[in-house]
């Protein structure tokens, strides 16, 4: 498509750029000749107005040091608008025949210095001669095609006008506002790997940003969010006792819903540009986050088990009853609302509703009898046969870890598919332990960090939040050897040597490819757990 030439000192270019532009997120397809390349950006991300010149033979566009987009083919004219910048950018190098598709660049407004001014950065590209953009107009139209406009009035003019956007607030502000802040980081306590990782991610917030971070070990989201609320209604705006909070599911639900957090903020950090959106990252138990909370990584339902004693385990909800029946008293589970107990019920809907589909919308009452009826005949007939006759439970997946170890249990659960390995390396099960899935595929989530509405260390918290979402962060997270947690990263972005370590694998971790269910509709949770506890917890 041949694009108009808009003034004498213009570049004519020939290309098709579409811009999407949401509420929170903005993503840019630029096509040229028979290539498409896509760039993704952060909320109130202002795109360039032109793409590579369509020329034969080879041409780069890179990102020139200034952190103007420019284009550099063999001999050609090129531009970059001067109201352009970045936060983060990492190997943007597209080919006119050669890039791989998808390269990453997080972007956001500055105020315009003039907007028929030279970028500055030409004379450090040698060769390359860069024109003017010309006043924005009317004629821009005719480079864009808008797809789902969901933004405000005023986001529409600052896209329009190249203005900044209070939006999206400048990162430098942010950090030096941190510096000297405490935060109170609610995360659960109940992992010797997991709190060792906090506690070096703390220090590395100190000496890097000069932000405090303190644990507040937890064992239940749920009495953190009644906290919130507590204190919200008590008048406690501004100065609460949580700064950022572990949480996924029912309990962002009620926060979110309860006008509770802080946000929009999550898409402004600058390593957003690292997550791997093809990950659920932006819905939570089928909710929206809509930037209220920010992905820290990836879990799915495990179960482990010995193979000196276990050598065939159970694939299915049917085939664990029957293994369950020829081991009396060997299997169990956490009482709900235990996270790891509720998350088994959850799997065993799954398995035996008649329509899955149903539990991804919001539950009705009509619904949920329908849809649960097979699950309590179901755990009706299991019961009788777990330790202690299903009239106790195990207080928790660590303690089912710990009777695995002594062999008073059979099989035990996890949400994290390395934990077998770490549990190993310790020497909390043997050597024969080994991580094992239904065949039909287990519940698998993402879980977030969030910020309350009435937190005092808000600009620390996102700070911290960022950190949480480096590549060292999250390689050093996904180490086997350290923690063992998914990364919400696409991997492709990162480095050689994170990628290795992303991929390093341990004996115990699960090593088959278990099919990754999604989480029912969170407003289920809740419903489950208050029928469970209805039914079987009086026992």
């Amino acid at each position: 498509m041949q694009m108009p030439q808009l003034g004498a000192s213009t570049c004519l270019w020939r290309c098709r750029l579409a811009l999407q532009l949401t509420a929170i997120h903005a993503v840019i397809r630029l096509e040229v000749a028979n290539d498409v390349r896509t760039l993704r950006c952060t909320r109130g991300a202002i795109m360039k107005f032109g793409c590579l010149q369509r020329r034969r033979g080879f041409g780069l566009a890179r990102l020139l040091d200034s952190g103007s987009i420019g284009c550099e083919p063999t001999s050609a004219t090129c531009f970059a608008p001067p109201f352009m910048t970045y936060n983060w950018a990492m190997g943007l190098q597209m080919r006119h025949r050669r890039a791989s598709p998808g390269s990453i660049l997080a972007l956001r407004f500055i105020s315009p210095t003039g907007s028929n001014r030279r970028a500055q950065a030409g004379s450090k590209s040698q060769g390359v001669r860069l024109c003017r953009l010309p006043r924005l107009n009317s004629k821009i139209n005719h480079y864009l095609e808008f797809y789902r406009m969901k933004f405000s009035r005023f986001a529409a003019m600052a896209l329009t006008l190249g203005v900044a956007t209070g939006a999206n607030a400048d990162w430098s502000q942010i950090q030096n506002e941190a510096k000297g802040q405490t935060v109170y980081f609610n995360a659960w306590g109940g992992g010797d790997a997991i709190n060792a990782y906090i506690a070096w991610a703390a220090q590395e917030a100190k000496s890097r940003y000069g932000v405090e971070v303190r644990h507040v070990k937890i064992t239940d989201a749920a009495e953190v969010v009644k906290r919130v609320q507590t204190e919200v209604s008590a008048g406690r705006k501004t100065d609460g006792s949580v700064d950022l909070m572990w949480v996924n599911g029912e309990n962002f639900r009620n926060l979110k819903n309860g006008g509770l957090l802080f946000g929009p903020w999550a898409q402004n950090l600058p390593n957003w540009g690292l997550v791997d959106l093809n990950k659920p990252v932006r819905t939570d138990f089928s909710v929206p986050t809509e930037g209220f909370e920010a992905p820290w990584g990836t879990a799915q339902l495990t179960f482990i088990a010995d193979s000196a004693k276990t050598p065939t385990p159970p694939r299915s909800a049917a085939q664990l009853l029957a293994f369950a029946k020829a081991n009396s008293g060997r299997v169990s589970y956490p009482k709900p609302p235990d996270f790891h107990g509720t998350t088994f019920v959850k799997q065993l809907l799954i398995d035996l509703t008649p329509n899955p589909v149903v539990l991804q919308q919001t539950v009705t009452p009509a619904a949920f009898a329908s849809a649960t009826q097979p699950l309590w005949a179901y755990l009706d007939q299991l019961h009788p046969s777990l330790w202690r006759g299903g009239k106790t439970f195990a207080a928790s997946a660590a303690e089912m870890h710990r009777m695995l170890g002594d062999g008073e249990l059979k099989l035990s659960i996890t949400f994290n598919p390395n934990e077998a390995a770490n549990l190993i390396a310790s020497k909390q099960l043997p050597a024969t332990a080994y991580s094992f899935g239904f065949g039909g595929g287990t519940i698998g989530n993402v879980h977030f960090v969030a910020i309350p509405v009435n937190a005092r260390a808000k600009a620390g918290s996102q700070v911290f939040a960022n950190f949480l979402l480096s590549a060292e962060a999250q390689t050093r997270k996904a180490d086997i050897s350290v923690w063992g947690d998914g990364t919400v990263l696409d991997v492709a972005k990162l480095p050689a040597a994170a990628q290795a370590t992303m991929r390093k694998t341990a004996p115990g971790a699960l090593a088959e490819a278990v099919p990754t269910l999604p989480e029912p509709h969170a407003s289920w949770v809740e419903a489950l757990e208050a029928e469970w506890l209805k039914r079987y917890g009086a026992r």
